[in-house]
């Protein structure tokens, strides 16, 4: 008699039958039902079967010239982005250094008040640099031309 629509086992169970995993209960419930179950034994045999051609089976040694090739490829990467990090750490440097240097001429420009130059401008700082010897001049030196000689000539020394 054969009680194939009795049996409920899944794979994972014959699996840990295979094995030797399992309690004594568990294994004597799987003996029992393997001496009435036809379709148990066949499955059972087919991983049995299945198990002997994995464990004859051993992968295929790989072609010595592809993995010549492999090695090749890798030590081009390698050598690629070893130069692509001196270009990275070259960039980072000249950016850090044109950031300090503008950082730098940026403070220096705001700690000056400094106005727009313009003719005005540039004459009245002239002139009040110049006072001194506007006021050693005698009354014939006080033509504008002779102030505007005074103060370009000291502002072009």
């Amino acid at each position: 008699m054969d009680a194939d629509n009795t049996v409920d086992i899944n794979r994972e169970l014959l699996s840990a039958y295979l094995d030797d995993a399992l309690t004594e209960a568990e294994r004597t419930r799987i003996e029992m039902l393997l001496r009435v179950s036809d379709s148990l034994r066949r499955e059972l045999a087919e991983m049995v079967r299945v198990r002997q051609l994995f464990a004859a089976w051993s992968p295929p040694a790989p072609d010595r010239f592809f993995v010549r090739r492999v090695d090749i490829k890798i030590q081009e990467e390698v050598a690629r982005m070893k130069n692509r990090w001196g270009l990275q750490k070259f960039a980072t440097a000249a950016i850090l250094l044109i950031s300090i240097g503008s950082l730098a001429f940026l403070t220096q420009r705001l700690d000056r008040n400094v106005e727009p130059v313009t003719l005005d401008a540039f004459l009245q700082g002239s002139l009040d640099r110049e006072v001194r010897e506007v006021v050693s001049l005698t009354e014939d030196d006080f033509s504008k031309d002779r102030v505007l000689d005074l103060v370009l000539s000291d502002n072009t020394r």
